[in-house]
């Protein structure tokens, strides 16, 4: 049996979340999404418009054979697509260029952007679409990083203007900083031993560790310190002056749709999605993983398809010795959650 792709993770994400859109939430993603007026113009003018695009931050923006991929580019391109637009991604530079470019309107907007109090200057912020844990990486065997104090006598890797760059550099200068353009050349400075610790979002750097074959590298601290409220929290953000786009609704009042990634201690890989629409019946739980079943027949949801998808997740997952698990409570929202064990993933 062959293993499951690292990179098909994201997919697999985006896949679960379209689907637990159309059967829990299916009036948030119907292309008939509510506009104004001004919103529908403003599109007109602006049909085409630019995004960020990192070379190396796997799997959830990079770039392959030339392509923008990953999961947030599919989940902007998703969410675009609700509303008529198309985004052109920008890559080939590193991100405190492209944080340059954003800053001078160069670039339109960011996806895989954690928000800082500097970039809430120029960038307007949604909610985050992905909680995604920050951690340190440091050599094998190393003491753990427990505390900001355990951090002082050790050699820092931080990508500039990355959020540890802006905290570790203004707040806490007595720390030893050095300084990377990217996360593969922190974690090889890293496994090199020419630095002792390197604070990323997990999923992220565990995909850069194995896809660069780069040994000696363990977590050795579960939590970034200071404690920091937006650290783990991915988001979309425009440009404050085009207060037209940040207002365009994707999910419809109040609602959301939130992704979380983490490795267990085993090593497994857990994706949990998260919704707050409609929710699944608690008889019906059953029924919607069973080949064409589908969960209402309201024809107001505008529901579409074969009822197929839940049932091939499930089964795709099964194959690989993982588990799959669906619970939902009618009027609250569904949670989708899948396991794959760690001997299962190739990178």
């Amino acid at each position: 049996m062959r293993l499951f792709k690292m990179r098909y993770i994201a997919s697999l994400m985006l896949v679960l979340l379209c689907l637990i859109n159309a059967n829990s939430m299916a009036q948030d993603i119907d292309p008939k999404v509510e506009l104004t007026p001004e919103e529908i113009a403003w599109i007109k003018e602006h049909p085409v418009i630019t995004s960020t695009n990192e070379m190396e931050w796997a799997p959830l923006d990079f770039v392959d054979d030339g392509e923008a991929i990953g999961f947030s580019i599919d989940y902007l391109n998703l969410v675009a697509s609700k509303v008529g637009l198309k985004i052109e991604y920008v890559n080939g530079y590193a991100w405190d260029v492209l944080l340059a470019k954003l800053e001078a309107k160069e670039i339109d907007m960011a996806q895989s952007i954690i928000k800082t109090p500097d970039r809430e200057v120029y960038l307007n912020f949604t909610d985050p679409y992905l909680n995604l844990p920050m951690v340190y990486f440091g050599r094998e065997g190393a003491d753990r990083i427990n505390s900001i104090e355990d951090l002082k006598g050790k050699r820092i890797g931080v990508v500039i203007e990355s959020i540890s760059d802006r905290i570790y550099t203004e707040d806490y200068s007595h720390l030893n900083i050095i300084k990377f353009d990217s996360t593969v050349e922190a974690l090889k400075a890293l496994s090199a031993g020419a630095i002792d610790i390197h604070a990323d979002i997990l999923p992220v750097s565990r995909y850069m560790i194995r896809t660069n074959l780069l040994p000696g590298i363990e977590v050795v601290g579960d939590k970034f310190f200071p404690e920091t409220e937006n650290a783990d929290l991915i988001r979309l953000a425009a440009r404050k002056d085009w207060p037209e786009l940040n207002s365009i609704k994707f999910t419809g009042d109040d609602g959301y749709v939130e992704c979380n990634v983490s490795a267990n201690r085993n090593g497994n890989i857990v994706v949990d999605i998260k919704d707050n629409g409609i929710g699944i019946p608690s008889d019906r739980i059953d029924k919607v993983l069973n080949p064409f079943e589908q969960v209402h027949a309201d024809s107001d949801l505008n529901e579409e398809g074969t009822g197929l998808g839940l049932s091939i997740v499930q089964k795709l997952v099964e194959l690989h010795n993982g588990k799959f698990k669906l619970e939902s409570e009618y009027g609250l929202g569904t949670t989708a959650s899948i396991t794959i064990p760690s001997n299962r993933i190739s990178y």
